[in-house]
């Protein structure tokens, strides 16, 4: 009898000191799962930056296959999903051609048409 009296306090204190340290493992870990959830990972900006460079290319592939403005030089650069063309174009109307050229391209969220009507 002795002994469960001796016992019992003693396995409190263990449990109190278990979960305390538990509740200060979960309060120190909290701003930290919040950061991870904030911040894009590694893979996620890879995956991102891949994802742009095949939108990139999808839009110079259809420049080039397009006669009338394959020969236009036309720089194409692409951040997350939103096009950016910069380079000299003959007409306006050239310049509306490769913006709606672009835009039906899977993957283009937004276009940036930074081209300028030199001729």
């Amino acid at each position: 009898m002795q002994k469960r009296k001796l016992i019992a306090p003693v396995l409190s204190a263990i449990t109190v000191a278990i979960l305390s340290m538990s509740a200060v493992t979960s309060f120190a870990a909290a701003p930290v799962a919040i950061a991870q959830a904030e911040a894009p990972s590694m893979t996620q900006k890879a995956a991102v930056a891949i994802e742009d460079s095949v939108i990139t290319a999808k839009v110079k592939r259809a420049l080039v296959s397009d006669k009338e403005v394959s020969a236009l030089k036309i720089n194409v650069a692409t951040k997350g999903g939103v096009v950016i063309l910069t380079g000299a174009i003959p007409s306006a109307a050239a310049g509306d051609r490769v913006v709606k050229m672009v835009a039906v391209i899977e993957g283009v969220k937004d276009i940036q048409s930074e081209l300028q009507v030199k001729g």
